[in-house]
């Protein structure tokens, strides 16, 4: 058994199971029992779980909390189990795999992803520096998503014309929510007064379309047929969550 493992199950693993989960993970003929367990039930224990938001952006946030530039892999899947890899390939795995750990740091900071109808989860200890600031896990991830996530959006640049250059991105605003940012722009509503468009840039005064992408693809007030890009930083995120085609997740177009 790998000590990274056996360090994973004493940190996060319910008490009353973590004997079995040792057992089970350090025999070859008997691990595959304990892996099929990571579909769906873990036996975390709930003060270190936390359920995440699907429009997270995840490298950003692991490193946040502190996660080094590897990972550890526990996985269902045999190319993935027991493997060690960068920290952004690890989790873009997870996401496109079923039942997989990222062990970032064994005894603190993990992340799971169960089957298509469980939520991702984020497995944390606080540091003591983080109770006495925070408190509890909840009340770090809700300081920590109100200054980090930004949502995925679709934008389109208007012109004078009724369609345009689109793309699909992680789109932040401001803590009044009436300006937003997207690739080193800001965006301020038209407040009704534009035509087939919603938000002006801020520095060019060019008019755009913004608003949260469809699941069926079709954005764009007027259909062209153009195929729309996503930013690498949200690709694996929009086709998994959002066309919940995660088949699809190498695709860098939405056609």
């Amino acid at each position: 058994m790998d000590p990274r493992e056996e360090v994973f199950v004493d940190t996060f693993i319910d008490s009353r199971r973590r004997d079995r989960y040792k057992m089970l993970l350090s025999q070859p003929k008997t691990r595959r029992k304990a892996l099929n367990r990571l579909y769906h039930a873990p036996d975390f224990d709930p003060r270190c779980a936390h359920r995440l938001d699907l429009n997270l952006h995840l490298v950003s946030l692991f490193r946040s909390l502190g996660a080094p530039e590897r990972a550890y892999l526990i996985s269902a899947r045999d190319d993935l189990d027991q493997k060690e890899m960068p920290l952004e390939e690890a989790l873009e795995n997870a996401n496109l795999s079923d039942a997989t750990i990222v062990c970032c740091i064994p005894s603190q900071l993990a992340y799971w992803m169960g089957d298509a109808f469980t939520y991702p989860t984020l497995l944390l200890k606080l540091t003591a520096s983080q109770a006495e600031q925070y408190g509890d896990l909840d009340a770090l991830m809700a300081a920590s998503q109100t200054t980090k996530t930004g949502r995925i959006m679709y934008i389109e640049f208007k012109g004078k014309e009724l369609t345009g250059p689109a793309r699909i991105g992680r789109v932040h605003s401001s803590r009044s929510g009436q300006t937003l940012y997207y690739q080193n722009k800001s965006f301020k509503s038209l407040k009704g007064a534009g035509s087939k468009s919603n938000y002006y840039c801020v520095e060019t005064g060019d008019h755009y379309w913004i608003s949260g992408p469809r699941r069926d693809g079709h954005d764009s007030l007027y259909r062209t047929g153009i195929p729309v890009e996503i930013d690498e930083d949200v690709r694996v995120e929009y086709w998994r969550d959002i066309r919940q085609q995660p088949f699809r997740a190498k695709s860098s177009t939405t056609k």
